[in-house]
């Protein structure tokens, strides 16, 4: 990504990172954030999947990003929630 410059070393890309994801938490539990070779690697538990799109894309628009990794998001079953307000 080439938009916001969150960090200037690998070794506080990880906290920068979940910082910039927590300060508008779009809904996932117990995030942890990795990062390592300009990959993003995110753990945790989200509520919706559109809860993890938007921390994708979050974590995509860092400086120095290039690839989002979310194998360790887990994502509820259900998908259809007619209730679902559009936050």
């Amino acid at each position: 990504g080439s938009g916001h410059k969150l960090f200037s070393t690998e070794k506080e890309a990880d906290r920068k990172i979940e910082e910039h994801i927590r300060t508008s938490n779009p809904g996932i539990e117990n995030l942890k954030v990795k990062y390592k070779n300009s990959t993003v690697y995110l753990s945790g538990d989200a509520q919706t999947p559109d809860a993890l799109q938007k921390a994708v894309l979050m974590a995509g628009n860092v400086q120095g990003v290039d690839t989002v990794n979310v194998d360790g998001v887990k994502i509820p079953k259900q998908v259809s929630n007619p209730q679902a307000l559009e936050g």
